[in-house]
């Protein structure tokens, strides 16, 4: 096991907003959704940085009609043209750092948020978590018993494929699952940590594996709500859907440094 070595110097406060990154590559379909379930929120200390992940449909435009009619939400646009969701989040985060940001969090283009989920995000970090999961549940129109027993039966399998991963490099466990389309971090473990990876892994999970190098200060906040589309395994099926989490898995031998910015 390594030893935990992060000790936060920034002192956080109820002023502090929090910066949430949503990764978007061809949600046309879903990122309207999206930001609409950020309209209704019962903490609006937050803005939100949409990426455009190279989409070659009409992301982007859904986008900027959003931003037109709801001029009380503060949304950036950032453009990133290189595939690849680890590569979307850093240049997400690298807005949010750069104007300032002390809170991070993530979600999904086709994940919807609940109405109290910027509450207990910021409650949850402000109370001095460094990092922090919430719960993640599928779609209401998605959650027929077929699909709910493959969601489950799937979860279970990567985490044991996770704690696998985390055994053979020699980190520590956690009983904390971060996943991408619902976690949140204070940006300066983001920072010491190096960030999201641009390596082509499961950059959630790879996230999560660098903070356990150096804290285990987390939490898993129920009360932090969000509704992910199960649409992978519907459309690949759970025996496609495991193997392509064990492909993205794979740590690489060989790694470059992995600099923010």
């Amino acid at each position: 096991m390594r030893a935990l070595s992060f000790k936060r110097s920034v002192a956080l406060n109820n002023s502090h907003v929090l910066w949430v990154v949503i990764p978007a590559r061809n949600e046309e379909e879903n990122i309207v959704a999206c930001l609409d379930s950020f309209l209704d929120q019962t903490d609006n200390h937050f803005r939100i940085i949409v990426v455009d992940n190279g989409s070659t449909d009409r992301t982007k435009t859904h986008v900027i009609d959003w931003i037109h009619y709801h001029p009380m939400i503060v949304v950036d646009i950032v453009n990133e043209s290189n595939p690849g969701i680890g590569r979307a989040c850093r240049a997400g985060c690298k807005l949010a750092l750069k104007s300032g940001a002390k809170i991070l969090g993530r979600t999904d283009a086709d994940t919807l948020v609940d109405k109290n989920w910027v509450k207990e995000t910021r409650k949850s970090l402000i109370g001095g978590n460094d990092f922090v999961a919430g719960r993640c549940m599928a779609l209401p129109t998605e959650r027929s018993f077929g699909l709910r027993l493959k969601s489950t039966m799937l979860w279970v399998l990567v985490q044991l494929l996770v704690v696998r991963g985390r055994f053979r490099r020699g980190l520590p466990l956690s009983i904390v699952v971060m996943v991408g389309h619902n976690l949140a971090l204070t940006a300066e473990l983001y920072q010491v940590v190096g960030g999201f990876t641009i390596l082509d892994v499961n950059e959630d999970v790879e996230l999560h594996n660098r903070i356990l190098r150096r804290t285990r200060n987390g939490c898993y906040n129920p009360h932090m709500i969000s509704y992910t589309s199960l649409r992978r395994i519907k459309e690949m099926g759970l025996i496609k859907t495991f193997l392509w989490y064990v492909r993205k898995q794979r740590h690489p031998r060989r790694r470059k440094h992995n600099r923010l910015g």
